[in-house]
């Protein structure tokens, strides 16, 4: 750590009256809860973006050799799933801007609090 940081862990800990130690101990720690509570949060988008794909291949199967219901229903249907495809890849974009932050707590936990102090 270069010295800057130093000095704002030494302040930061002397403002929660705790020493630079322990301070730097609880943010490593909290790389392992930051990781579990990312997992979840991930496994809750993938859950969501897969539903909406699954909804849409079943939306444009023919029934009994007739029409999707795209084709029958299209006033009824277009407007949700234009709606669950624009969801879905916003969830994604969330979902792949969250892999990194969530390999950097579980590989490397004293990174991520690095990462964590200097964005204070």
């Amino acid at each position: 750590m270069n010295e800057k940081t130093e000095q704002l862990l030494q302040s930061l800990a002397e403002k929660l009256g705790t020493t630079v130690e322990y301070l730097w101990i609880v943010l490593v720690n909290q790389a392992k809860y930051h990781a579990i509570i990312s997992l979840i949060q991930m496994a809750f988008i993938f859950a969501i973006v897969f539903t909406t794909i699954k909804l849409h291949i079943k939306f444009s199967k023919k029934i009994d050799g007739k029409n999707t219901i795209y084709y029958d229903k299209e006033e009824l249907v277009i407007i949700p799933m234009v709606l669950a495809a624009i969801t879905s890849v916003i969830l994604l974009m969330f979902f792949l801007a969250g892999t990194s932050d969530l390999f950097s707590a579980i590989f490397n936990p004293e990174y991520w609090a690095l990462k964590r102090i200097m964005s204070f």
